[in-house]
């Protein structure tokens, strides 16, 4: 069973020496909730597989990947996570495809991670 985190002793320490480094909330990564809006289906496609290309850039970037919308780049940063043996993964929890007026509405919550491809283990 997992001990409850006391945060108040938790701040008197360096966050590098605590043994709960890895479920404390500073170093969770961040969900974002993806709401997309178009007027035909297959528009929302386009733009839901838009934002999950923009949202893995932005990951990249801020892991210390240089990437950017080019293909060229794509295939750099794809033959360097091969290399390492790791790849990235989009995890999806809560999508919902609904109907408004006109409009068809996507809702979901969407992480992005990278894991090493041997272990399955986040890095």
């Amino acid at each position: 069973m997992k001990e409850k985190i006391n945060y108040a002793e938790c701040m008197k320490r360096k966050c590098s020496e605590c043994k709960y480094y890895d479920e404390c909330f500073e170093y969770k990564p961040k969900e974002r909730k993806m709401l997309i809006k178009a007027k035909r289906i297959d528009n929302l496609e386009k733009k839901v597989s838009e934002y999950k290309n923009k949202a893995v850039i932005k990951y990249l970037n801020s892991k210390g990947y240089e990437c950017n919308e080019s293909i060229k780049s794509m295939r750099k940063v794809n033959s360097l996570l091969k290399s390492e043996m790791k790849k990235v993964v989009i995890d999806i929890q809560n999508e919902r495809l609904s109907r408004i007026g006109a409009y068809y509405t996507w809702e979901a919550y969407i992480k992005v991670k990278i894991i090493d491809t041997i272990t399955g283990k986040e890095v």
